[in-house]
């Protein structure tokens, strides 16, 4: 991994008039202001499909796009929709949030006007596009077909024919509904045109995208109804066993467990598709909640929600994912790092994910601080989820507090100068990659969750990336 440092900003964070960022020209502004600042990487939220309330963490698909993240003016200049449908279903925005709300309801009906106009004249490159992606476009393009028939119900409570997934049920389905499952093709179509030219575009600026990727899949996903054997489902597609963490309570989220044990058997056949596909959307490759490879507890949805310990499969899925692409791997999202955690990150060799926010609650030489850290790491100044360091510390008197000492500071001393310092000491560290949020560079502090918040263009002053610029120099990252 070059030695250099990055910033964190989701696309959906990027300033746009249509409420929610996009791969379009903001983006490539984006990509110039990294460069005018010294950086090297950009990391990004995961790209998929978003719950309802705007979270990547709980999608629909693992290979999809975010219909949301496409640009509506090339669309507009491509003459698949006017200027009187995008001003009909969109609004102008002069806040820092994004209205899913509003997005929910209205984006999708421009983007089939949209699908429906360049199907007739981009047939050969949508056709080409299906093709080469087949394999996980197909069950993704059905599955939002059935979602919009069965009034966005759970899979799960669809008619047996479709809910089993059931080939020539969903064969008749699709001739039946040709015109709309050929919307949702062509609407992925338009994300990864997109996409994969704005990531060609960082590229040629020597800027490398960092891509995330959450280990567990929604319930109600394409990914468990079409790969039911994966997961630990009941003949009837219910869950006995969930997902769960151990926080000093009973803690389910609701989603079903692999099945690692047949995984094995099939030498992670699930995982290995996800992985490659992956991999070619992201520079470096982050894997969430990694400590679930390792031990992961499993939460049963009877028994008065009773909570078994299990352990994961370790060395093998480690060996399968190295073996199947070249891409460096970072991980991330434990909350304790035991033995068994650091023996299997030492044995994977992949990059260690080191949160800054962290290092100040209870640990007062945790092994997060910059005069702790190995060169072998990422060091990120945030916290968990990607917060920003001055969010937390707006909200926590302990954490700042603890951090001024660090800096050796005055605990009167503003928000602002310590995260200053705090750039500059987190540069300076031994960690080949340091990374930090816009939040804290520009100090557009945020209580929403990240892919809630949105900047103005106003936020963004030259100053404050020339900035860092000179500090990326002085640390020798540039």
């Amino acid at each position: 991994m070059k030695k250099g440092s990055g910033l964190f900003l989701h696309i959906s964070s990027l300033p746009s008039k249509y409420g929610v960022g996009n791969f379009g020209t903001e983006a490539k502004k984006f990509v110039k202001l990294l460069k005018l600042a010294g950086q090297k990487y950009w990391q990004v939220l995961p790209l998929n499909p978003t719950a309802c309330n705007g979270s990547p963490y709980q999608s629909n698909s693992s290979f999809a796009i975010n219909p949301y993240l496409i640009d509506l003016e090339d669309l507009l200049k491509k003459e698949y929709l006017t200027k009187e449908e995008i001003e009909l279903h969109t609004k102008s925005y002069n806040n820092h949030k994004v209205d899913y709300d509003y997005l929910n309801e209205h984006r999708l009906i421009l983007l089939k006007l949209a699908a429906n106009r360049a199907k007739i004249v981009e047939t050969y490159k949508i056709q080409k596009f299906y093709h080469k992606n087949k394999k996980w476009l197909n069950d993704y393009s059905l599955f939002m077909c059935l979602k919009e028939k069965f009034n966005n119900a759970p899979w799960h409570e669809w008619p047996s024919q479709y809910k089993f997934h059931k080939k020539q049920d969903l064969e008749s389905f699709k001739e039946s509904n040709l015109d709309l499952f050929e919307d949702y093709v062509t609407i992925q179509y338009f994300a990864f045109t997109q996409y994969l030219k704005l990531k060609k575009y960082a590229n040629g600026k020597d800027i490398r995208i960092v891509g995330e990727l959450p280990f567990y899949m929604s319930y109600d996903s394409v990914d468990i109804w079409a790969h039911r054997s994966e997961f630990q489902l009941n003949r009837d597609g219910s869950c006995s066993l969930v997902a769960g963490k151990d926080l000093g309570k009973n803690q389910s989220y609701d989603i079903p467990l692999y099945d690692f044990t047949k995984m094995v058997k099939n030498n992670f056949r699930w995982w290995t598709n996800r992985i490659k596909f992956a991999s070619k959307l992201y520079d470096l490759i982050c894997i969430d909640d990694f400590q679930e490879f390792v031990s992961y507890y499993a939460v049963s949805t009877e028994n008065n929600g009773n909570i078994e310990w299990k352990q994961g499969p370790r060395n093998k899925i480690v060996d399968i994912i190295k073996n199947c692409i070249k891409n460096e791997i970072i991980v991330k999202d434990y909350i304790v790092l035991t033995d068994d955690i650091y023996e299997l990150i030492k044995y994977s060799e992949f990059i260690d994910f080191k949160e800054f926010g962290f290092s100040f609650n209870e640990n007062t030489n945790s092994e997060n601080l910059p005069h702790n850290l190995p060169e072998k790491c990422v060091s990120f100044m945030g916290f968990r989820n990607n917060k920003s360091l001055g969010t937390i510390l707006l909200n926590d008197k302990k954490t700042k507090d603890n951090l001024a000492q660090y800096l050796h500071f005055d605990r009167f001393d503003t928000i602002d100068s310590l995260i200053n310092m705090t750039i500059k000491v987190s540069l300076n560290s031994k960690a080949n990659l340091t990374l930090f949020t816009v939040e804290d560079l520009l100090k557009v502090y945020s209580e929403d969750e990240n892919w809630k918040f949105r900047f103005k263009k106003s936020d963004f002053k030259k100053s404050d990336f020339l900035k860092l610029y000179r500090l990326t120099c002085e640390s020798m990252r540039y």
